[in-house]
């Protein structure tokens, strides 16, 4: 069952479903919690749920300019904080500057409609996963999580908390062994979480830009469809023949890796 946390002022926070494996075990309930940015929860309740939760490790993938316009956050001093990009530039429809509406504004008028769905995310979710910055960043967070040795919980976040950090707990769980239909049921939950959300945010776009165009990619941008990630899948299999090869290639787990991260998450 893929549980939400309500947590004050986060969007999308939710831990890792305890999914079974293809190996008959399961994902430890708690090991991995995901999540949208946290400088809006209110300072109590923040810690109340970082110690409720045992999170040891907080992982922040989103860019340095996002980070700075959404403000610094002080965390307990037992919570190890590690600034993590995954993305060294803006990256329309995933990161979220402040000045990103009014560019892409400017660029869907320069789009053909039949480009905008599903292609347009999809394109996105490619440049992720074959920009070598971007490997070596997920390089880290690997290292990261097979480094844990206080068995406490791990939070990674970006700032909605479906797209960096929906590709980041695909390869985990793909590393762990869970079905690819779980992992993209759990992927499009995210649609699901974020509704109420996505919802106002479209209203007032629509109001601030109403055009066709621009609101057919605001709304493919808000979304987390699973065509985004199957197609995203579909491209790196026809590259590297499948995830766990382009993880093993292009992110450098080998077996050994592997091996490791299945006896430090699963039982």
């Amino acid at each position: 069952m893929i549980k939400k946390i309500k947590l004050k002022g986060a969007r999308n926070t939710r831990l890792v479903p305890a999914f079974e494996t293809t190996e008959g075990k399961r994902v430890k309930e708690g090991a991995f919690i995901r999540s949208g940015k946290l400088n809006k929860v209110p300072k109590k309740k923040l810690y109340n749920f970082l110690d409720e939760y045992n999170v040891k490790k907080i992982l922040d993938f989103r860019t340095d300019v996002e980070v700075h316009e959404a403000g610094s956050i002080t965390y307990p001093s037992d919570v190890e904080y590690q600034h993590l990009p995954l993305l060294n530039k803006a990256f329309f429809g995933v990161t979220h500057e402040k000045k990103m509406s009014k560019i892409l504004y400017k660029e869907s008028k320069k789009m053909k409609l039949e480009d905008i769905e599903p292609g347009y995310m999809t394109d996105m979710y490619k440049s992720i996963v074959f920009d070598p910055y971007s490997q070596s960043k997920f390089k880290e967070f690997f290292d990261v999580i097979l480094n844990n040795g206080d068995g406490g919980s791990i939070l990674y976040h970006c700032n909605g908390g479906k797209d960096r950090t929906g590709i980041t707990t695909l390869f985990i769980l793909t590393l762990l062994g869970v079905s690819e239909e779980d992992i993209l049921k759990d992927f499009a939950m995210s649609d699901y979480f974020n509704r109420h959300y996505n919802r106002s945010r479209k209203l007032l776009m629509l109001l601030l830009f109403p055009v066709p165009k621009f609101v057919r990619i605001l709304n493919s941008m808000l979304h987390a469809k699973r065509i985004y990630l199957e197609n995203m899948i579909a491209a790196i299999n026809e590259k590297y023949g499948s995830v766990l090869n382009y993880l093993k290639e292009a992110i450098h787990i080998d077996e050994e890796k592997q091996n490791k991260l299945k006896l430090l998450y699963l039982e």
